[in-house]
């Protein structure tokens, strides 16, 4: 079940993302990322609801949760700018490697995992090196080197978001989720002011906004569940996968191609999940 959490949360985070890279290409990244949280947040409401308001609100999980949305839409406003400036295929796994900031803390927090589970995370951290230092790449990039040093602020944050939030689950993962999501939807009111005009959310962008929050809302609450259940470093992997999906729609949906060593990459990735699920 941790596993199958996991995986799901990868899965959602990586439609997530292509919905949010492809907004973020017509309007302003920091009115997507805002106007998402605030979605999530009332789709985490009506998960509370339907549980009949049953939650262990504690402090803990509380502050976890609010540490993890500040930079949660953080990461979040520079993924998006990323993934609007560059090519999904190679931006998205550099902001995967928000999985070695969770991994070192499980580690630190005394987790060990298995031998042949630390050699899938080698091989996963090996896959996402061989994608994204393609030179060729690199030069499709439209604003060079700028796609790159936001993808790389954004997986510092975005792995800081994920460390709180896995705190704040051991006391409740629906709570801390919430908190997350609610300290992120405050946030989405200054995004309403400073990303008005031209580039600011408007009819068209309502479907897809509703299905970017919902989805990324439910990617963190699996994911809080999985860390609060397993061990941080192996969930931490198995649900940052989500860049193979992102590359996948980003090659059916805007053409983009993966070069033949960011294919070799991409099995480096897939034999890192084989080792950490055996």
């Amino acid at each position: 079940m941790v596993v199958a959490a996991a995986l799901i949360a990868s899965g959602l985070w990586g439609a997530a993302d292509f919905i949010g890279g492809t907004l973020s290409r017509r309007y302003a990244a920091l009115a997507v990322a805002g106007a998402a949280q605030g979605v999530g947040f009332l789709f985490l409401l009506l998960i509370l609801a339907g549980l009949g308001g049953t939650a262990s609100w504690s402090i803990g999980a509380v502050a976890w949760g609010l540490l993890a949305g500040l930079c949660a839409i953080t990461g979040l406003t520079l993924m998006y700018t990323a993934l609007a400036t560059g090519v999904m295929g190679v931006v998205s796994p550099i902001i995967a490697m928000s999985a070695i900031v969770p991994v070192g803390a499980g580690i630190a927090f005394g987790e060990m995992p298995r031998a042949v589970q630390m050699g899938g995370i080698a091989a996963c951290l090996v896959g996402i090196v061989l994608v994204t230092r393609s030179p060729t790449a690199m030069s499709d990039i439209a604003l060079g080197r700028r796609p790159l040093l936001l993808a790389g602020l954004a997986a510092t944050t975005f792995g800081g978001s994920l460390v709180f939030l896995a705190l704040g689950s051991g006391y409740d993962p629906l709570v801390a989720t919430m908190s997350m999501r609610g300290a992120a939807a405050a946030f989405a009111l200054v995004a309403a002011v400073f990303a008005s005009g031209a580039r600011g959310l408007d009819r068209r962008s309502t479907l897809p906004v509703v299905a970017l929050g919902a989805l990324d809302a439910g990617a963190y609450l699996a994911f809080g569940w999985a860390s609060a259940a397993g061990h941080l470093a192996s969930v931490s992997i198995l649900s940052a996968l989500y860049p193979l999906e992102t590359a996948f729609l980003a090659f059916v949906v805007h053409h983009e191609r993966l070069r033949r060593q960011q294919l070799v990459g991409v099995g480096f990735v897939i034999a890192g999940v084989v080792a950490l699920v055996a």
